[in-house]
Parts: structure tokens; C-alpha cells; sequence
């Protein structure tokens, strides 16, 4: 069984800015009994009980078994706070990412792409399982959109798209890419699982297709982030929109270790 993490920051609680080399302490839920806790999902490495975060930036990490944990930070001179309830589970547990772009994203998301869900760590990849699209374009749609545009959810290093994509095709008349973004209205779409390697195209595995993708190394998604871009050829970045307009991306996934 992998073990969950739990990453966060220690800060001043009255304003929320860091807190650099605060004393954590983990304690089972409403006790005061201190449980084991790691390093590492595999509980090969044991980390001290309690642990400091880091001096620079306040970051800190621990992976425990499954259960519900109360976290206490504490630095002299600031004041003591504890996140109750923490709940961590098995990496094969369903998980749920809701992240919404701004129209400065939303512009930007031909040479900026966004993250979508942070790298798992070492060892361990996201398998996402399903994602919707709600764009909110209904104050200004979007233009220069270009014909062949590809809007897609893939690995931080750009290999492996695990999704469908919704794209635009010159050749194939489709235009699901235009259908989201250039409407002044307020539009879904659905992404389902699918395996695209670029190098399969010639073998007739099209992004978006449904159809299954030729296997690969698993090792190419440890550690890689969720995230999704466009690729708008040619047209480069999009124009018009609105300062109000939004793209909410909602994920749910689960992290898969990878067999040595």
C-alpha cells in the first residue's frame, strides 16, 4: 500500500504569510497521541514526530497511513495554530481537482500552460479519470482561434496527453475548440480517458479519437504535473474575452504508484 501526503505551509496565522522554520507536530485526531509518520509513500524512510518546515520558504510534507490527523504549528513568537481533521487516504482513493482560469490564463494558454493538479512525487503518476470544461464567455467570446487549435490535459513534460482533447480540425470540419471559446454564452464539455502519443499519428491514433493508444513507459509520468494548454498554431495567443470570463477544469483522478 502506498501512503497519502500531506503538503502544506507554516504561517503567521493572522496574516497568512510564511512561516519559516515553525515545529510541526501530527497527532491522531483528537488525541494527543502521535503516530508514525514518512518521508517517503512507501514508508521506507521514517520522519521525526515532530519535524521542522523549511527554513525559506515554511513548506512541509509528511506521508501517514490512512486516517484523520490534527496538525500543530508552532514558533516562538507567533501564535500556535492546529489544522484539525486532516484527512489522508490510500493514493488509489478517488480524487477531486477544481481549478478555475482567469481571462489573463485564458489568453496566455497558448505559451502559458496551468496546472492542474501539483507533481504526485517521486514513483507515483496521476491517472485521471474524467475532467469538465464550463466556459463562462458570456460577456465577451474569444477570437483568433485557430483552425487546427488543440485544448488539451496532459504530463507537465508534454508526452503523454491522458484525456480526450477538444480540438478544431481544417481537414475533419470540427470545431470544438470555436464551439467552447467563441461563443457568448456559457458552454461545457467533457474529457474521458485517452493515452495520446504524438508519434502515433501516422498510425492513425488522432487525439480526441476514443480510439486506444499504443503503450508506453509509465516511468514517463512519475512525478509529472496535471496540466492543461492550447495549442493554437500559427494564431499564437488568443485575443478578445473579457475580464470576467472564466474556464472552471474539475478532475477526478486517482495516483497510481509505478512498479519498480
Amino acid at each position: 500500500m502506498a501512503f497519502d501526503i500531506y503538503q502544506d505551509w507554516s504561517r503567521i496565522i493572522e496574516t497568512g504569510a510564511p512561516l519559516p522554520g515553525a515545529t510541526i507536530t501530527v497527532f491522531n485526531a483528537g488525541t494527543a497521541v502521535k503516530p508514525l509518520i514518512y518521508e517517503d509513500a512507501a514508508a521506507a524512510t521514517p520522519l521525526a514526530n515532530p519535524f521542522t518546515s523549511d527554513a525559506v520558504t515554511g513548506v512541509f510534507a509528511f506521508y501517514a497511513n490512512n486516517g484523520l490527523y490534527d496538525v500543530q504549528v508552532v514558533k516562538v513568537g507567533a501564535t500556535t495554530y492546529t489544522l484539525s481533521d486532516v484527512k489522508l487516504h490510500e493514493l488509489t482513493a478517488f480524487r477531486r481537482a477544481a481549478v478555475t482560469l482567469t481571462q489573463a490564463q485564458l489568453i496566455a494558454l497558448d505559451t502559458t500552460p496551468v496546472v492542474l493538479i501539483a507533481a504526485p512525487g517521486a514513483g507515483i503518476r496521476i491517472q485521471p479519470w474524467f475532467a469538465s470544461l464550463v466556459a463562462d464567455t458570456r460577456n465577451a467570446a474569444y477570437t483568433n482561434i485557430d483552425v487546427d487549435a488543440i485544448l488539451r490535459v496532459r504530463t507537465a513534460d508534454q508526452t503523454e496527453e491522458v484525456l480526450t482533447a477538444v480540438t478544431n480540425g481544417n481537414s475533419t470540419g470540427q470545431t470544438a475548440v470555436t464551439d467552447l471559446l467563441a461563443a457568448i454564452a456559457r458552454r461545457t464539455t467533457q474529457l474521458l480517458p485517452f493515452s495520446y502519443d504524438g508519434l502515433a499519428a501516422a498510425a492513425g491514433y488522432l487525439a480526441g479519437s476514443g480510439l486506444p493508444a499504443p503503450a508506453y513507459d509509465p516511468n514517463a509520468a512519475s512525478n509529472q504535473a496535471l496540466r492543461i494548454d492550447l495549442a493554437n498554431g500559427a494564431a499564437g495567443n488568443l485575443t478578445g474575452g473579457d475580464p470576467a470570463n472564466t474556464l472552471q477544469v474539475v478532475v477526478y483522478y486517482t495516483l497510481e504508484t509505478i512498479p519498480a
